[in-house]
């Protein structure tokens, strides 16, 4: 087409394959206009030519609405009533479906929406998505008629962001409404009316409508609207404080007026006496009022800090803000020294002052629970798999047993197969692997699995080892064949053991040197009979017990795994501590492969390589917690310890008592002493208990 100044446009035919976006290029040529100079100047007569794309929307308009959405009022108070319309002009000519013409509306403040836009309030862009540039056009024309910049074609010109400054403090939705029918108005438009309420925040909100004709139609439309108050009080408290610290409590007092104004501002903590004080505000000014609070002993749900502002008289109440924090309990102690060893001399200990001592005493070399049941108990998390551990970590049969009246959500049955779902989330897929532990841990605890769920998991485990089993969303394929070895091992020390899972065994495709040493004890402690006689099977099993004992390694006291393979397998719930247990699991039970000493050496590492008195995972714990009471009470049972054990600190002391069969704990604080003193702990009887401290 021939281009000139006068038509200067070009015409493009758009069909219905064009939706929803087609980008035009043109190649504009300009011939010789003038001859070249015979004098050594710019030859600006010489041919030039042009280059550029453009992007056109198609087809949008035909599924667009025009929205418009108003207010009575631009501005409006702290916890008033806003009320406002919202109005679609219908193009000439459509017929809307009536029926299915509504609107979603939400209110959000604009400081959240200057960080990043909300893309999701227009619909049709995302269901009529542009598509992208896939053509690239070049031209050697530049070789002869030079330019120096071509610019970036079919790009918007950009931009956007960081046009306001970062606020911290964001008020939640002031509200959504997810329908609000629209009717036909007597102008022909459709209309629909609102109303809620605002919070008490002093903001811009932004009120937007998304308008939907069933899938036919799409628009939205916004307003904008600021909350104010003549007299403000701003809070600037923490929201998490903990028992017994010291607040700074700060309050700014705004005056929005033109005239200087007296007020009155009352600090009202709900655990002390009020606090009161006059302040004078100048006109369009603040001021900032500091107090210093000292929190309750004790967590409150019912705590709260209210600030009031009234006139100078008392009778007025300008503002009142009521700031509810969330008192947390303070943390437990960091242990900053650990002690292990035999009570055969008395040990003396200095103490700084502040200082908490705990002693647990034991027939052997095992690390005590405390720390783990501390930490469980504390353990903020409450999937399934996190429960079953907390209860087996804090010994509590009643929580295992509730767990388990709860457990039908659960439940995946939505396949051939039966497993425990991590969250009570019917889309989410059952985990076999969740089905071996909770087996594993009743197993080691004597506690049941109620019969109606005991079944068919176990029919379940037993199809999913033997690989009847493809849905692979909650693991990888590497992950499978270390799950079915686990399941595999369950499912022998429960003897529930067949024909079809021990050829299963065999069959498995396992690569001994790379197998973390949590997989290698579960090669080690499948106890089929029939599976031990196995010249196939023992191939395997030896080298697996070759391997455990080069991978564990002893530094001192510190018990560490010497292994460049992964021992920390998340998708498999495998971790380091995870495999020590295990090891330990294993030694227990295996008295022919442990060398001398090998036990307690194992076991004093152990305690060393504990953090805080507790291990680094939910399935740790609750392994560990397990062995450490089991071997404790095997232990008692053999011990000849007799007589007391006693712990003093300055002039308090506690005794414990041995009596024959059991175990003591011991504890004491020396919080009681806050110039501290020197610990002495002894023994005076028969044998020599061991002590675990932790100060």
């Amino acid at each position: 087409q021939e281009v000139t100044a006068q038509k200067p446009e070009i015409e493009v035919k758009l069909t219905e394959s064009d939706v929803p976006n087609v980008f035009v290029s043109a190649f504009a040529v300009r011939g010789r206009i003038a001859v070249p100079s015979s004098k050594r100047e710019i030859d600006l007569g010489k041919p030039a030519f042009r280059m550029g794309i453009a992007q056109v929307s198609v087809g949008k308009i035909e599924h667009s609405l025009p929205v418009t959405v108003s207010t009575v009022q631009k501005v409006y108070g702290v916890r008033e009533t806003v009320r406002g319309k919202i109005e679609v002009t219908l193009p000439e000519g459509v017929k809307p479906n009536w029926d299915q013409m509504e609107a979603t509306l939400f209110v959000v403040d604009e400081g959240l929406l200057s960080l990043k836009a909300n893309d999701s309030i227009r619909p049709l862009d995302t269901f009529m998505a542009p598509k992208s540039l896939e053509v690239q056009t070049a031209t050697s024309l530049s070789q002869l008629v030079g330019r120096r910049h071509f610019g970036l074609k079919a790009k918007p010109t950009g931009g956007g962001g960081g046009t306001a400054i970062a606020r911290e403090l964001f008020d939640t939705l002031v509200n959504w409404t997810p329908s609000i029918p629209l009717k036909r108005s007597a102008s022909g438009k459709a209309e629909g009316e609102f109303s809620f309420k605002t919070n008490d925040g002093l903001s811009a909100f932004r009120i937007v409508a998304v308008v939907t004709e069933g899938a036919a139609r799409f628009g939205t439309g916004q307003v904008s609207f600021q909350t104010q108050q003549p007299l403000s009080i701003i809070a600037g408290i923490p929201n998490q404080m903990r028992v017994g610290e010291k607040i700074r409590s700060e309050w700014t007092l705004r005056n929005s007026t033109a005239v200087e104004k007296t007020v009155q501002f009352e600090l009202k903590p709900s655990w002390s006496a009020a606090i009161k004080k006059t302040v004078k505000l100048a006109p369009q000014s603040s001021q900032r009022v500091v107090e210093l609070l000292t929190l309750p002993s004790e967590p409150s749900p019912a705590l709260s800090i209210e600030g009031q502002m009234r006139d100078e008289s008392g009778k007025t109440t300008y503002d009142r803000a009521v700031f509810k924090p969330e008192l947390q309990a303070i943390a437990r102690w960091k242990v900053v020294q650990g002690q292990v060893g035999n009570l055969e001399d008395p040990v003396a200990l200095p103490l700084a002052a502040g200082t908490r001592v705990d002693v647990a005493l034991l027939s052997t070399f095992v690390p005590s629970v405390n720390g783990i049941r501390d930490y469980m108990s504390d353990y903020p998390h409450r999937c399934f798999e996190q429960v079953l551990s907390r209860a087996v970590s804090m010994n509590d049969e009643k929580m295992w047993n509730e767990l388990w009246k709860k457990a039908a959500p659960y439940m995946d049955t939505s396949g051939a197969l039966q497993f425990i779902r991590f969250f009570p989330d019917a889309k989410l897929a059952g985990s076999p692997f969740l089905s071996s532990y909770a087996f594993a841990l009743a197993q080691r605890t004597g506690w049941k699995i109620p019969a109606e769920y005991e079944e068919p998991l176990e029919k379940s485990l037993r199809l999913f080892a033997m690989g009847k089993f493809t849905d692979l969303r909650m693991m990888g394929r590497s992950d499978l064949t270390l799950l079915q070895l686990t399941a595999l091992r369950v499912l022998s020390e429960r003897k529930s053991w067949t024909p079809e899972l021990e050829e299963k065994a065999l069959s498995l495709d396992l690569t001994v040197p790379l197998l973390p040493a949590s997989s290698l004890v579960d090669i080690v402690q499948l106890d089929s009979p029939t599976l031990l006689k196995n010249e196939r099977w023992m191939k395997m099993r030896n080298p697996a017990i070759q391997m455990l004992k080069t991978r564990v390694d002893f530094q001192g006291s510190r018990l560490q795994l010497r292994s460049a393979v992964n021992e920390n397998l998340s998708m498999s719930f495998i971790s380091e501590d995870y495999s020590m247990v295990r090891y330990l699991e294993w030694l227990e039970g295996d008295v022919k492969e442990r060398g001398a000493g090998d036990l307690e050496r194992a076991y004093r590492g152990m305690v060393d390589r504990m953090k805080g008195g507790h291990l680094d995972t939910t399935l740790a714990n609750a392994y560990g917690a397990a062995l450490f009471r089991k071997v404790v009470t095997q232990g008692a049972q053999a011990s000849n310890i007799t007589g007391k054990t006693t712990l003093k600190v300055g002039s308090v002391s506690q005794t414990a008592h041995w009596k024959k069969n059991t175990a003591s704990e011991l504890t004491i604080s020396s919080l009681d002493h806050p110039q501290g003193g020197e610990l002495n702990l002894a023994h005076s009887g028969t044998g020599s208990p061991v002590y675990q401290m932790s100060v």
